[in-house]
């Protein structure tokens, strides 16, 4: 393994040095990182860079209900045990949300299977009542709600759409 150049710390050193201040009011920015910048040419004590550190942080983190990696790893000396904790707590807000994932999926098939049924019966009644109608009374009527009762909504449209209509002035002739 080669040894860092003499100009800079070793790795372990670096992390133990100060970090690098930023604009008033909020927390800093990391050594490392702050290097970086200044390496880049860019000042980490810039608002707007710091800004936009923030929001690129923000974005990294994304919609995890753990806090980044970073932080964790910053609040586990003053809170012994936290991380354990954070991914005890994340395993048991997945579960929790799974369950009602899986009740939801089960009650929506509950509902589709119950409307299937339902619709179904109606079928029947329809097409036992075209028969009745068909038999005692007009054919046409009794077709019409054959197609419509076992269609539904689609065929009594189509049937309305496609149905020769009288011009207004014929309603009226005897």
């Amino acid at each position: 393994m080669s040894e860092p150049p003499k100009d800079q710390p070793p790795e372990n050193e670096k992390s133990q040095q100060a970090e690098t201040p930023a604009p008033s009011g909020t927390t800093t920015v990391p050594t490392v990182l702050g290097d970086a910048l200044r390496a880049a040419g860019i000042d980490p004590n810039d608002p707007k860079v710091f800004r936009a550190l923030e929001v690129t942080f923000m974005s990294i983190s994304g919609s995890s209900s753990l806090p980044p990696a970073i932080l964790l790893h910053q609040w586990e000396p003053l809170y012994p045990g936290i991380t354990r904790k954070f991914v005890e707590w994340a395993e048991k807000q997945s579960a929790h949300r799974q369950t009602i994932e899986r009740q939801r999926a089960d009650r929506s098939e509950d509902r589709q299977d119950r409307s299937q049924a339902i619709t179904e019966r109606a079928m029947y009644l329809g097409l036992i009542l075209a028969a009745v109608v068909g038999i005692w009374g007009s054919w046409i009527v009794g077709s019409v709600l054959a197609i419509v009762s076992i269609g539904g909504p689609t065929a009594a449209t189509a049937l309305a759409r496609y149905t020769p209509r009288q011009k207004p002035e014929d309603k009226r002739k005897p």
